[in-house]
Parts: C-alpha cells; structure tokens; sequence
C-alpha cells in the first residue's frame, strides 16, 4: 500500500496527479491510501500519522503551494520512504519534472509567431512553483524577442476561472495595448475568454489567449483553447516506479540503503487551437 498526500483537488493539475496515480499504483500491485490538506496552517504531521499508522510501504507528497505558505511536515520522522510529485519541497527526493519554463517558452514563442507583441501575463499565487516557472518562461521568451516585460503586463489570480475574468478586466485598465494574454492554467484562460466576450473583444482576431494544463474541457471552450500540455501519465508513472523501487532496494539491503537517481526531466507540449491563431490577412 502506498500512501498520497494531496491538497487542491478542486483544480485540474492536482486532481488529474491524483487520479493518475491511482491508475498507475494498480499497474504494480499497490492500493492507494489518500489524506489531503486542505490549509496551510497544518503542518501535516497529523496526515503522515495516520498513514503510518496504516502501515503503508511508502508515501507520495503530491501537494500544491497554498497561497504564501508551504506545507512543509518533519519529513525526517518519516521510517518509510517518501517521494514528492507536487511542489519542490527540499529536503525531499522529487524522481520526476515537468520543463513547465520550456512549456511557457512554446506558449509565448507561438503568440509572437502569430503577430502578438503585447502579451500580459495572469499568475497564480506568486510564490507557488508552478507560478514561479510559468512566469520565468515568459519573461525568457519576451527578452529573447528583444520584448522588455513589465509589472503593468502581470496580475495575479486564483488559479479559478472568476479570477482570470476578473485579472483580464484589470489588465485592460493598467496594460491597456495588451493584444494577448497567456494564463498560467485553462480555467484562468476560460476567464478570459468569457471577459472578452461580454466586452465585444474578439479572439483570436484582436486578442489572443493560451491557457497552461490542456485539461479536458479546453478543446470545447469557444474559441477552442491552445494551451501547454502536461504528461501527466508518464510522470505519475514514473514516480509510482521509482518509489516502488526504493522500497524493494531497501527490503533487499542489509542497511535499508538505496539509490537516487538523477530526476527525470519530461518535456511539456503546445496544444495549438483556434484562440491563438490569426486568420491570414
């Protein structure tokens, strides 16, 4: 039995990793034990006791930032092995990255292919990982096109679709040329797109907007939404493996020893769609 710590199941990214890894777990044998987190004000010790207490062979940190605070438990205690799938915690052995910069890279390199030059940026919390290197591609991707990037061209969400309507409409005031907007998940950028529409903004002819995750529904919004793909498969794959390794390494060693390897680095994907492609003029 392998046991998963999860929080922010409410969104696509952390609820696709987890279902994942159900589904991956079951390939191996293993059952999955769940307990999630639900606020950054527990430390998470009490979750790591139950699943002690279940006696499980090993466990799979799968939570997102929550707001300003990271959830960080005493690791240490833990007598089973431990590997993280969510956000970098240190200290914490993470077997598997998704190259979320070079994602965000695709998705600024494509609306500036397209004849966008004044692209706005809407963020989750601003100090979650996957924030962090969303915004890290942009501003690459903006000063390699001899682009400057400004606090004018940032605002920042909730990772919900209110809040992407809401951070559009305030772009429009403090960045008021903005011609494309690139939104750090699909709910956020489904936002915009409803924002757009309710103020006669039409995409992709004078706007055009990519959202981050491709999770299902994006192919269905109107326009359809180009946005990055995440492997989610494949990383829960991995990871799910990679721990069952440590485990068995650790049953056949006299010391309870066992390799870490290098992390696996997977490449995200442009999912290109129509809100982000320029008819021919």
């Amino acid at each position: 039995m392998l046991g998963v710590i999860a929080s922010h199941l409410n969104f696509y990214g952390p609820s696709a990793l987890f279902v994942e890894l159900d589904r991956q777990a079951l390939k191996w044998d293993y059952s999955l034990l769940p307990q999630f987190i639900h606020d950054a004000e527990s430390n998470g010790s009490h979750v790591l006791k139950i699943l002690q207490s279940q006696q499980v062979d090993g466990v799979l940190w799968a939570v997102a930032s929550l707001g300003d605070e990271q959830v960080h438990p005493p690791f240490d205690s833990v007598p089973v092995p431990l590997v993280s799938i969510g956000d970098p915690v240190e200290g914490v052995y993470q077997p598997v990255v998704i190259d979320e910069v070079a994602g965000a890279r695709l998705a600024v390199e494509h609306l500036l292919a397209q004849g966008y030059h004044h692209i706005s940026l809407i963020i989750g919390p601003a100090r979650s990982a996957a924030t962090l290197k969303r915004r890290e591609g942009w501003e690459q991707t903006l000063s390699a096109a001899g682009l400057t990037s400004q606090a004018s061209q940032i605002i920042e969400g909730d990772w919900t679709a209110e809040s992407g309507e809401q951070c559009f409409y305030r772009l429009l005031t403090q960045y008021p040329e903005l011609d494309a907007v690139f939104a750090c998940n699909d709910q956020m950028a489904l936002g915009v797109l409803l924002g757009a529409h309710r103020i006669g903004r039409l995409v992709p002819d004078s706007l055009g907007v990519v959202g981050f995750d491709d999770f299902p529904e994006s192919a269905c919004f109107w326009p359809p939404l180009t946005t990055v793909r995440q492997p989610w498969a494949e990383k829960c794959g991995l990871t799910v493996q990679t721990l069952i390794r440590i485990i068995e390494e650790r049953l056949d060693s006299d010391d309870g020893a066992y390799t870490i390897a290098e992390p696996y680095l997977l490449p995200a994907e442009l999912i290109v769609r129509e809100s982000s492609v320029r008819k021919a003029r």
